[in-house]
């Protein structure tokens, strides 16, 4: 009797870990990074990407419209911003910065909401930091976290989704340079230009 209590209590104590394991498994997320140089004084590029966190659509293609929102007044921890990625207003995403430090020149920004875009929320970030070379130059590096939903897919867009990155970077270095906001319309020529 002392045998067969032991061993239903090992298997008891076995089914409680597994599903503990199972309730505390991490979903999987895809990441990566990409750098550019940019001949441009880092504060110039983090005046852009840091500062002016809200006007993203002036250096990002695929984003229609971008502003503050929920009170948000200027960048800092706790900042909220709504994109517009078509122009029907269908497909939004809302983020957050969650870290942001303005000596170091880095920010956290993450997705709290989406609507018409196949990634979990919960599990999609990205970190922009400007790292001076000089008085002239610095380098910017854009890290992307993301899951995707149906999950199978993430690893298929994930070459996309760097292309994305490796152009807004482009954008980014226009727009610092030039102050000329990047549209649809004039996208690919500066791509061209930037390459």
């Amino acid at each position: 009797m002392k045998i067969k209590s032991i061993i239903l209590m090992s298997v008891i104590s076995m089914l409680f870990s597994f599903k503990n394991a199972s309730a505390q498994k991490v979903k999987r997320t895809h990441t990566f990074s990409i750098e550019r140089v940019i001949p441009s004084s880092a504060e110039k590029v983090w005046n852009v990407v840091g500062n002016e966190f809200a006007d993203v659509s002036k250096y990002h293609a695929g984003i229609v419209k971008s502003e503050l929102i929920n009170g948000s007044t200027k960048s800092e921890i706790g900042c909220e911003r709504v994109c517009q990625l078509d122009d029907k207003g269908k497909k939004l995403v809302r983020e957050e910065l969650v870290e942001f430090d303005e000596q170091t020149m880095y920010f956290k920004a993450k997705v709290f909401d989406g609507e018409g875009v196949p990634t979990v929320p919960e599990y999609t970030f990205a970190e922009y930091e400007v790292k001076p070379i000089d008085e002239e130059r610095c380098k910017l590096i854009i890290t992307q976290t993301y899951r995707t939903k149906p999950a199978f897919i993430g690893g298929i867009v994930k070459g996309k989704f760097k292309q994305y990155t490796k152009e807004q970077m482009i954008f980014i270095e226009h727009y610092v340079l030039t102050g000329e906001a990047v549209s649809k319309e004039n996208q690919k020529e500066i791509i061209g230009k930037y390459q």
